[in-house]
């Protein structure tokens, strides 16, 4: 596989449907290694066009305005699609596009979705029975949406003819597991040192690796209480079973999150807690007493009271707010 020379790959031709307020860096992460696996071996390897759900220019979350080659509708075929959500894509839904995206699905179509596009085949059916992954704020909820989904905390997925991505630099890692497969370790090392891309991710290293390494540096008890504690946000775990699990006293781990980050392990928990509880309220169909159950507490008052200490607003008021 190292030695695999770039004469052995035929062109990849991929369409890349981008929905609007999609992430300039998700974008990025997906067509630069493919444009510097072209540049690096001299050769078309990869060739993308940029389509839309109606044809015309997209709006990016910072609010570059993309120009588009072609109407998604307008491709009868193609053997790579690639869609680039972040937020509120529920109102990109219809019949239309699930039935377009199953149509490509039965012609063999390898489709990637990147970010919260996973949304997008779930809700098409097309990831039943399938592994699947979204971005870590999506986790949760994704899963509870689709129950017959697989849906795990991995960076990247490839499943079958499906692949999925949580976010930027994920993106960038299954992009380079795709050259390497496509045209060789050699070339996705090449491309990866290009972008000082030092430290290339597989594919089932958990979203939080990077908050763990964060905190390994610093103590490996406390990252590894950081990372329980990050994983079980819906159910909460006792922190003296924490303590046992990263191999410490209630009393050490006090010390070191004291030491690091200024708090308790318990008010620690608690942040991350509220902190996905105020991402949630960004979603209309969620009711607070939802929100409520998904961060860990037992009743939507609870989660009041705490919000408000913690933020100095209700809730509601920040649901309205958004």
């Amino acid at each position: 596989m190292l030695n695999k020379t770039y004469q052995d790959s035929p062109t990849q031709f991929i369409n890349v449907l981008l929905i609007p307020g999609f992430s300039n860096l998700t974008f990025a992460s997906l067509i630069e290694p493919m444009r510097m696996a072209n540049q690096i071996s001299g050769q078309a390897l990869y060739h993308w066009k940029l389509v839309s759900l109606d044809g015309e220019a997209v709006l990016s979350s910072s609010g570059l305005t993309i120009s588009i080659d072609e109407n998604f509708y307008d491709v009868q075929s193609c053997s790579n699609l690639c869609i680039i959500a972040s937020w509120e894509v529920e109102q990109h839904f219809s019949k239309k596009l699930f039935g377009r995206l199953k149509k490509h699905s039965q012609s063999g179509c390898h489709i990637i979705a990147l970010e919260s596009a996973s949304k997008f085949l779930a809700e098409a059916k097309l990831l039943n029975g399938h592994r699947a992954t979204i971005h870590w704020e999506l986790l949760d909820q994704f899963e509870h949406q689709y129950s017959r989904v697989n849906v795990v905390p991995d960076r990247f997925v490839k499943d079958g003819q499906f692949s999925t991505a949580s976010g930027a630099l994920s993106t960038m890692d299954l992009v380079l597991s795709i050259i390497q497969k496509n045209n060789g370790l050699a070339l996705a090392l090449d491309v990866a040192k290009r972008f000082l891309y030092s430290h290339i991710q597989e594919a089932n290293e958990p979203q939080t690796a990077l908050s763990f390494l964060n905190f390994e540096m610093r103590d490996s008890k406390l990252a590894a209480a950081v990372l329980l504690m990050e994983q079980n946000l819906e159910e909460p775990i006792p922190i003296d079973v924490i303590a046992l699990r990263s191999h410490t006293t209630v009393r050490n781990l006090q010390r070191l999150f004291k030491a690091s980050l200024e708090c308790s392990p318990r008010d620690y928990y608690q942040s991350l807690r509220l902190a996905l509880g105020k991402r949630l309220l960004q979603r209309d169909y969620l009711s607070i007493q939802e929100i409520a159950y998904m961060c860990g507490f037992n009743s939507g008052s609870a989660f009041t009271r705490a919000y408000r200490i913690r933020y100095g607003v209700t809730p509601s008021k920040t649901k309205k707010v958004e």
